[in-house]
């Protein structure tokens, strides 16, 4: 009887030891513009495995941005839905969601939450590529980090316009920075964005035929599958209104 009492006491032990290590998983993080702006009101939802798990936590952050939820070890799928201050803010991606590992060792993990707005705005990409040019100086390869963000940023769903607005003033800042040490040239979609007219793409993206077919091929076509893709999404009484 005490053999049965202590192997039973032992798996209730071990049971609720790996109980509380589940438990004690937790992700945080931060969500912002793209340049660096926090977001109050973020809902975070953190889910098992995928975007379609279970829902095992939900948050919100705070003034400063900053989140922290309860999660379980292992593969976590962490959701970020912005509610923005005004119908002016629109974001390419709302909501916007990464795939997170924690592990066993760490017992948690951080996952920060980034958004891009639909602007071409010279104000809010000098920011972003200041942003970008602090985190290139703290770095032993500053021709990554350039590279690494107009990547994130060309395939963020933005609108042809914000990403010319992108390239230009990363290129700024890039030039400011570290003068002919940033290659771009194996960036395929980056050198006709950087040298675009932005007032002609506007027009292009308005409907104008003629500044359509005076852009750089690669940025007419891809105003055009924009166009194209924007439609597809709306609802038909959308269209008619």
């Amino acid at each position: 009887m005490r053999v049965v009492t202590a192997v039973a006491l032992l798996i209730s032990a071990a049971g609720l030891v790996a109980n509380v290590a589940a438990q004690s998983a937790k992700v945080t993080g931060t969500a912002s513009e793209r340049s660096g702006t926090p977001l109050t009101g973020v809902r975070v939802t953190v889910k098992v495995g995928n975007s379609r798990g279970a829902i095992l936590d939900r948050a919100v952050t705070n003034d400063e941005g900053y989140y922290e939820s309860k999660a379980t070890l292992g593969v976590v799928w962490v959701e970020c839905e912005a509610v923005p201050d005004s119908d002016a803010t629109v974001y390419s991606k709302n909501p916007v969601g990464e795939l997170l590992k924690i592990a066993a060792t760490s017992g948690s993990a951080k996952q920060d939450c980034i958004f891009d707005r639909f602007t071409t705005a010279d104000s809010y990409w000098k920011k972003v590529a200041d942003r970008v040019g602090d985190k290139a100086a703290h770095s032993s390869n500053q021709n990554a980090v350039f590279q690494a963000e107009w990547l994130q940023i060309d395939a963020s769903g933005l609108p042809p316009s914000s990403k010319a607005a992108a390239a230009q003033a990363l290129q700024k800042a890039a030039a400011a920075q570290a003068p002919n040490k940033i290659d771009w040239s194996t960036l395929i979609t980056f050198a006709p964005y950087s040298i675009v007219d932005l007032s002609t793409l506007k027009s292009a993206e308005s409907g104008d035929p003629k500044a359509l077919a005076s852009l750089p091929a690669p940025i007419g076509n891809e105003v055009v599958a924009y166009e194209k893709a924007k439609q597809q999404r709306l609802e038909p009484k959308d269209i008619l209104n």
